[in-house]
């Protein structure tokens, strides 16, 4: 059963900042790996609206020959407002419905993940916080992979995103479809910041990265400068 939400509660948007970096970029060779997902209003139609967006920060915990075991350090949930902007929330080491925790994928390449590698995400569920200070509103979430056929780059899910004082969810599916978007983001924080703290310029091989992403780094100071705003 599918259902969403068409008449959504309004708040005010949080502004947030995302840079982007394409899959090709993430280097799994470090333990670190992004994976997002698109959930559109119409899955058959991929031009209809996205209703949320699911975003996985992934550390690599194990491994055994081409297997990884993934840790979902960080979990990230957007929903798109009809008058600009999002709704965005957070929450650090969501529970994983598995034996161990850890989300294992069979790489063909192990150092160089493929997106469609990420297409039956284990049972996430838990509470996420609005980013925006605010609003105190949490979202309740349950989100799984749930395999079988489908298309290159698309994953079968069964998703519930709820608000904690609401009684109908904003939007869940008993199957349907998530996009596996080739490239992922990290809604309000640098790129590679699994914490609430952004990349500086003296992180370990940050510079090169930001310089490329438009963000000017002095070597005789730590602060970031966005050329881009």
């Amino acid at each position: 059963m599918k259902r969403h939400a068409h008449n959504l509660t309004i708040m005010v948007p949080c502004i947030v900042a995302a840079l982007f970096v394409s899959t090709a970029s993430v280097v799994a060779d470090n333990g670190y790996q992004v994976v997002s997902y698109n959930i559109r209003e119409n899955p058959a139609d991929p031009q209809s609206n996205v209703i949320f967006r699911v975003t996985f920060e992934l550390t690599k915990a194990d491994q055994v020959s081409g297997s990884i075991g993934w840790e979902i350090s960080s979990a990230y949930f957007e929903q798109p407002l009809p008058t600009g902007g999002d709704n965005v929330w957070k929450t650090d080491s969501p529970t994983v419905d598995t034996p161990d925790g850890l989300w294992w994928v069979q790489h063909e390449l192990p150092g160089n993940p493929k997106l469609s590698e990420f297409d039956a995400p284990p049972p996430v569920s838990g509470q996420a916080n609005t980013f925006d200070p605010q609003f105190s509103n949490t979202l309740i979430f349950y989100f799984a992979g749930l395999g079988g056929t489908h298309d290159v780059n698309t994953a079968r899910i069964r998703y519930s995103f709820k608000m904690d004082d609401e009684e109908d969810p904003e939007a869940e599916d008993d199957d349907g479809l998530g996009e596996i978007i080739p490239t992922p983001r990290i809604p309000g924080e640098m790129v590679g910041a699994a914490s609430d703290s952004a990349l500086s310029c003296n992180s370990i091989d940050a510079t090169t990265l930001l310089r490329d992403l438009g963000v000017d780094c002095q070597a005789d100071s730590s602060e970031l400068h966005d050329e881009r705003v």
